[in-house]
């Protein structure tokens, strides 16, 4: 009888272990996914009424997007300092810092990348 309960629970314990490291991955991702709907709601909502204020490309919601896609929670604080440096004043860091480049639809804009940011 105890012979047959720890093979058992030999038996059991690495599913158990293989269950809780997909619990975490899902709840990272569900985590994920919040952020970037809240994101979305901010896009679809509040920066329409704003129109075209960001002085880099890509906007500073899609960076946020895009760097929480790829670093997780580093991606948040990224998104977070890029807000920080979105003001009329990263011009003055044109060329120096920032590449100047020209859209399409919103014109010449400072150019920064999450990739430039590890």
């Amino acid at each position: 009888m105890v012979a047959n309960l720890l093979l058992l629970t030999i038996l059991l314990t690495p599913i158990q272990k293989d269950s809780l490291k997909t619990t975490k991955y899902k709840q990272f991702h569900e985590d994920r996914f919040l952020v970037k709907m809240i994101i979305k709601l901010y896009q679809n909502t509040i920066s329409k009424q704003q129109g075209d204020v960001c002085v880099f490309e890509p906007t500073c919601s899609h960076f946020a997007e895009q760097s929480v896609e790829k670093y997780g929670i580093k991606g948040i604080f990224m998104a977070i300092d890029r807000l920080e440096r979105c003001n009329p004043t990263a011009w003055r860091y044109a060329n120096k810092y920032y590449p100047v480049v020209l859209t399409k639809k919103r014109g010449y804009k400072l150019k920064d990348l999450p990739e430039w940011h590890k």
